[in-house]
């Protein structure tokens, strides 16, 4: 799956993501929504989102 922007990696961690728990999940669904808003930078909440992936054990090919 290729995630394209921010919104669309909020919506991969919130309803396509084989994991809705933990906190690298929690952390990453708040930098995105920080990063939407203006309120962050994306390469924080990108940061965020593969930390996530690494939680769930999710392979990244960036």
């Amino acid at each position: 799956m290729e995630i394209k922007d921010v919104r669309n990696a909020m919506f991969v961690l919130a309803e396509k993501g084989p994991v809705t728990y933990g906190r690298a999940f929690q952390r990453a669904l708040v930098f995105c929504a920080r990063a939407i808003e203006g309120e962050c930078s994306l390469s924080r909440a990108r940061l965020a989102f593969l930390a996530a992936a690494r939680e769930a054990n999710v392979a990244v090919v960036a």
